[in-house]
């Protein structure tokens, strides 16, 4: 047998011990709970303030109730700070998770010698019987790398559902000191804090990962039970600029009623055509009451769609009295059903798209709309295609 079949022979034995030792009762402090068993069992609604810390990196998730988006999940404010603010590919990603070799205790029994070596990895906050990681001194705390607000969409508030209702894989029950040493919880690497309405504030303290780094240990605050936990969700957290909505709006562009458009003195408006027959590809026309939709306005409306959020910006990156190059307001149809009558249709969404004034300006475009509130970068050429698209049809008339 080569080298590299013993590897493998070697990590397929220690994936069966592993499994083994999640079946086996005995290999685990003894609980009465079920699996899966609830950890956070709050209404994604009801969640007021979600904060994961580890390291110097904080990322705050906000539900905003005030904007539904299309799957009608209130929409997700973002704030991220430190090493997590830093865009892809730069800067130092958060404080890395225990290492599996600090996990051996995943394939023996808990309490045992076989993780005696300290986690190296920086605490994000004390133990929740001590005091929450937000009230440590500044001087316990690295400076903040940055900070950056954005807004998330619909994948950011699908990651607030799932931690809002975060079931465990295990109930291991409460364990010894020498347990949450093993476990890494004596001194967590990282934080879980969610507030709701209605209650107290829940903090899940965050351990070590086990074999194969799939599910990790967690203490909850209060009670100080532990649980093994899947880490998908929380993940998403260490990386929150991949949560960023890149749509200027709530819905789906290609879903609305009507598209208007002021491009300087001209005004530009198309209608869906909902009552054009199924087999009209267009689809599209400036007419609201037209039969046959227009192949220029279908181009036109895919163009802007096409347009997406590069970032957001700082409040101040649109100086007062910037010139507006395009200013596009989106209408929704009212709700068609008799059950739906109740809510009323979403609110216009306008986009203003501001010129630049710099000659780095060249690529990117300074745009708000009502619904990313913050100033976003908009590809220039993207925009430019959009302004294009437009004189035909406005030259038409």
């Amino acid at each position: 047998m080569t080298r590299a079949h013993g590897v493998l022979a070697l990590l397929l034995a220690a994936a069966l011990v592993w499994a083994y030792a999640l079946t086996r009762t005995d290999w685990w402090p003894a609980t009465d709970a079920s699996r899966p068993v609830a950890v956070f069992s709050v209404e994604p609604r009801d969640v007021l303030r979600l904060e994961y810390a580890e390291g110097n990196s904080r990322v705050v998730l906000k539900s905003d109730p005030a904007v539904l988006l299309s799957n009608g999940m209130p929409a997700v404010w973002i704030e991220a700070e430190g090493p997590a603010a830093a865009p892809e590919g730069t800067g130092t990603p958060p404080a890395a998770r225990a290492k599996a070799s600090k996990s051996a205790a995943a394939v023996t029994k808990p309490g045992t010698a076989a993780s005696k070596t300290p986690s190296k990895t920086p605490a994000a906050a004390q133990s929740a019987t001590t005091q929450p990681a937000t009230t440590q001194s500044a001087a316990a705390q690295p400076a903040a790398a940055g900070r950056v607000s954005f807004r998330g969409g619909i994948f950011a508030a699908a990651v607030l559902q799932d931690l809002a209702r975060l079931s465990a894989l295990r109930d291991l029950g409460r364990v010894s000191a020498q347990q949450l040493e093993s476990f890494g919880l004596a001194k967590p690497s990282a934080t879980l804090r969610l507030e709701r309405k209605g209650g107290e504030p829940l903090l899940l303290n965050l351990g070590n990962a086990t074999f194969g780094g799939v599910p990790r240990y967690a203490q909850l605050q209060p009670g100080g039970r532990v649980f093994l936990v899947p880490q998908s969700s929380i993940r998403q957290l260490e990386r929150p600029r991949r949560l960023m909505e890149r749509e200027w709006l709530p819905f789906n562009l290609l879903d609305a009623e009507s598209i208007e458009a002021k491009l300087g003195a001209r005004t530009l408006t198309v209608w869906r055509l909902i009552h054009a027959p199924r087999t009209e590809p267009q689809r599209w026309a400036r007419q609201r009451d037209a039969t046959q939709g227009e192949p220029a306005a279908l181009a036109w409306t895919q163009s802007l769609a096409g347009v997406k959020v590069l970032d957001y910006l700082d409040a101040a990156a649109v100086p007062a009295g910037s010139e507006t190059v395009l200013e596009v307001t989106v209408r929704m149809p009212a709700p068609a059903s008799a059950a739906a009558s109740a809510a009323a249709a979403p609110a216009p969404v306008v986009l203003r798209v501001f010129k630049g004034a710099r000659k780095e300006d060249a690529g990117q475009l300074r745009a708000v709309s009502g619904y990313t509130g913050a100033p976003v970068a908009l590809s220039a050429p993207a925009v430019q295609a959009v302004l294009d698209q437009a004189r035909p049809l406005l030259d038409s008339r």
